[in-house]
């Protein structure tokens, strides 16, 4: 499975999110996740089965996401504090419910907090493993699995040669993202993130709204992991701006490798991407003043890299070269 955008909406509205699909195309997404299970009834799935089919027509993909508890709760008429999953049948109640949706069309499941399977007799791994054998295993099914605990053990679930999910994802801030998706890359595991995973403490958002936005969704479009968007955090400039980077993901796709470069610049997020015939050079200030790199000892061929993309202006690249408060850019070199 390539990278993927992924829109999750708290629109609940089908009427709206039938209009909605022209403005997903537009803005380059290839996945909308909608969170529809306020009250389950039978009226209420037909409605999101044939909402599923509309985005198919659309060529566009649909999935749902939900809180496994909540969901539960609502499945069974309890109180979320009542749900347990050390219960093999409030387990089985979910993979039947999980497996009716797939039957019916779905393709594609945000499970969030996925900690809560785990009991005192069933681990993590092990829980996890049986969700697939019970719903996703041999199937077109794309799984995103969210998390709390941010530790890199769970990398595993996520590896496409084991049976479990198709991507990890982590709630809360991640003080080194470079560092988390070459730790993801080492064992071949996929890592989606979004916005809220990007370091914020100390980012000048009042005087920067625009360029400390822009350096953060660069960032993580660059990283080229999986990248999920809330639509309710999007402003109309946001959109443009990410229409732009987002008509790259073909370009990116064939620039595999990451290598960390500039290690010592300690507000300055600097990688190269590889592939067989192409580099990408990516440069972010995450800081609020301006600072001035020396590029030309990791960079030998800085000559030959063209402007590709970038938070404020159109640059050329020089040995050295002064990044902006919350500047971001992008510059490729094909062979």
């Amino acid at each position: 499975m390539g990278e993927i955008i992924i829109i999750g909406t708290d629109l609940k509205d089908f009427k709206k999110l039938q209009v909605n699909t022209r403005f997903y195309k537009y803005l380059g997404a290839d996945f909308i996740i909608i969170r529809p299970f306020d009250k389950l009834n039978e009226a209420g799935i037909k409605e999101i089965l044939k909402l599923n089919d509309y985005y198919k027509k659309q060529d566009l993909g649909f999935g749902l996401g939900f809180q496994l508890k909540d969901l539960m709760a609502d499945l069974l008429s309890k109180p979320a504090s009542a749900i347990d999953f050390s219960d093999p049948k409030i387990r089985k109640s979910l993979y039947h419910f999980i497996e009716y949706l797939i039957k019916h069309g779905i393709s594609f499941f945000n499970l969030e907090v996925l900690e809560d399977l785990k009991s005192p007799s069933v681990g993590i791994f092990e829980a996890v493993r049986e969700l697939n054998k019970n719903t996703f295993f041999n199937k077109e099914i794309i799984s995103l699995g969210t998390f709390k605990n941010q530790s890199l053990d769970i990398r595993s679930l996520s590896n496409p040669k084991l049976p479990g999910l198709s991507l990890i994802g982590y709630k809360g801030q991640v003080r080194d993202l470079l560092k988390l998706s070459l730790n993801f890359r080492e064992t071949g595991s996929q890592l989606c993130l979004t916005y809220t995973n990007f370091w914020q403490d100390g980012i000048n958002f009042r005087n920067y709204p625009i360029y400390a936005k822009r350096m953060i969704y660069m960032t993580l479009f660059f990283l080229k992991s999986s990248l999920y968007v809330n639509e309710s955090d999007l402003d109309f400039d946001d959109v443009i701006f990410l229409r732009k980077l987002f008509a790259l993901k073909g370009k990116i796709a064939r620039v595999r490798s990451l290598r960390k470069i500039l290690p010592k610049e300690s507000e300055i997020i600097a990688f190269i991407r590889q592939g067989d015939d192409e580099k990408i050079l990516f440069l972010a200030n995450k800081g609020q003043n301006e600072v001035l790199i020396d590029i030309g000892y990791q960079v030998m061929d800085y000559k030959d890299y063209q402007y590709l993309i970038g938070s404020y202006t159109s640059r050329s690249l020089y040995r050295n070269i002064l990044l902006r408060p919350y500047e971001a850019v992008a510059f490729m070199r094909s062979k």
